[in-house]
């Protein structure tokens, strides 16, 4: 009868071998994804209306992290906010700024509820 020390070198023998198996098969898959080129994401330095604008127009992921929305999606509740006189650009903020200002300041609240 094999001892328990025995034992478990075998088993952690056997599971190495599966691990070389697994690698085997994942590395050619993962390897194209490796050599891709990224794209910088978060590049501005601009403050308020410029940097609401530069997200919008920039790397799409940057809209989506910044508002938790597409760009498209954040223009179309600018402007439907526009249309219906719920909100006014003003003097020192266009609404554009107000919806974003909104969208940061529920993203830190939440984030800070955990």
């Amino acid at each position: 009868m094999a001892s328990w020390e025995e034992l478990a070198r075998n088993f952690l023998l056997e599971e190495e071998e599966e691990d070389e198996e697994l690698f085997f098969i994942l590395l050619p898959a993962v390897m194209p994804f490796l050599d891709e080129e990224k794209t910088p994401e978060h590049t501005s330095s601009l403050p308020g209306a410029k940097k609401v604008k530069e997200i919008l127009e920039g790397h799409e992921n940057w809209c989506k992290e910044e508002f938790r929305m597409e760009a498209e999606i954040f223009r179309a509740i600018a402007n439907f906010l526009r249309a219906e006189n719920l909100l006014r650009d003003t003097r020192g903020m266009k609404i554009e700024e107000q919806l974003g200002l909104l969208c940061s300041c529920s993203l830190i609240i939440q984030a800070q509820r955990g």
